[in-house]
């Protein structure tokens, strides 16, 4: 049990908490790429910036932020990896929140980082995200976007989402997070992860509607440890996240043998009971 324990631990550490912020202020870059997330508490979103939705029609970021909170969601629609489990969580926390509904008491636009993605694409994920629900209407308050880069760079630069895209490979390595912006477009919470509890989220999008401004996030997480091909849609492992991994798990394992040793090693060195003196024999 205490081998497993200090195993998990160690690959949570390097895979997934490579770096933790201390409270009120942002998580520094990473040392090999520059991906993660800056919290940019009270910053206004481009609002201005031009987009084209799932419908294919010209729409405008600002057209989302009326008198309602946000729920943002970057992602990328040809991932395959923590895009789908970025979406899943957001679909639990939408689920769990029976009382408040999209459209009604808050909006959700998921847009894509990828330049080059079409409204074709952003109509497929929007199909195989609302098939998993039973509410009629849901679309009128989930809207998918797609965007030329001089609207993704200022989003993204707001949002302090830091991501890799290789125009020539079609490679794009990100973080996985969504945002909270209240109904005039100022950032108010971050969750740094691809699980949202329900009753946490509902409650930022009512502090957002009340124009609250929230605290950062005290524990960030980054998931790094996947490269995605947009091309071929293929997974691979980051070598130095195995390398960073490996070493975690060396780590644990040693920590592991001593702790074992040093327990063997006390309990024979306890001196064993002796019987008295003319004690009766059983």
């Amino acid at each position: 049990m205490v081998a497993k324990t200090l195993i998990t631990m160690a690959f949570a550490l390097v895979c997934s908490s490579l770096w933790a912020q201390a409270p009120g202020q942002s998580p520094p870059t990473p040392p090999d790429r520059d991906i993660g997330i800056d919290q940019n508490l009270d910053t206004l979103l481009p609002l201005n910036t031009e987009w084209t939705d799932e419908h294919g029609k010209t729409v405008k970021l600002g057209n989302y932020f009326k008198d309602k909170p946000v729920i943002v969601v970057p992602v990328f629609y040809g991932c395959k990896g923590i895009c789908l489990m970025t979406l899943d969580g957001v679909i639990g926390a939408v689920k769990g929140m029976k009382n408040f509904e999209p459209g009604r008491d808050y909006e959700i636009v998921t847009f894509s980082v990828h330049p080059k993605e079409t409204p074709e694409m952003a109509a497929g994920v929007e199909k195989e995200t609302l098939a998993k629900f039973n509410r009629p209407g849901l679309e009128d308050g989930w809207h998918f976007l797609v965007g030329k880069q001089e609207s993704i760079q200022p989003l993204t630069k707001a949002l302090g989402f830091r991501y890799t895209y290789d125009p020539d490979t079609g490679l794009i390595d990100h973080p996985a997070a969504i945002m909270i912006a209240t109904p005039d477009g100022h950032l108010s919470k971050y969750f740094i992860d691809v699980v949202y509890v329900p009753k946490m989220v509902l409650n930022s999008l009512k502090d957002a509607g009340q124009q609250k401004i929230g605290a950062v996030t005290t524990e960030a997480k980054w998931f790094g440890c996947l490269n995605r091909d947009l091309r071929t849609g293929e997974i691979t492992l980051n070598v130095m996240r195995i390398s960073q991994i490996a070493g975690g798990l060396t780590l644990a394992i040693v920590a592991f043998s001593i702790v074992r040793m040093a327990l063997k090693n006390r309990r024979a060195a306890l001196p064993r009971p002796t019987k008295p003196e003319g004690s009766p024999q059983v």
